[in-house]
């Protein structure tokens, strides 16, 4: 299946390049799903988890990064709650990975 992409439009990057991240996990009839938000742009992406262990949260995010990265974003401060804590130290390590708050 093919997926169309629409172009970034350059003064949106000129403007937000460096992107606040919202992060938590939110849940429909006991199904976790991984919810991002990006402040100023208001972009918002949700990621179904097959469940909330360590590794799949963190690919989830890792997802989201790349997603974010590709189109020539790049996302400084991701703010989560506790339930992140593990997560913290691999997703700081990333390359160009955020400061986690």
């Amino acid at each position: 299946m093919a997926k169309d992409f629409v172009k970034v439009p350059q003064d949106l990057l000129k403007l937000h390049q460096d992107v606040v991240l919202t992060a938590d996990i939110f849940f429909v009839n006991q199904i976790p799903f991984f919810l991002t938000h990006s402040r100023k742009i208001s972009f918002t992406a949700v990621n179904h988890l097959a469940d909330r262990t360590t590794k799949t949260i963190y690919q989830a995010y890792e997802e989201i990064h790349k997603f974010y990265l590709n189109r020539g974003f790049h996302i400084t401060t991701l703010h989560v709650d506790n339930e992140f804590s593990p997560l913290q130290v691999m997703i700081q390590s990333m390359p160009g990975g955020p400061r986690v708050n």
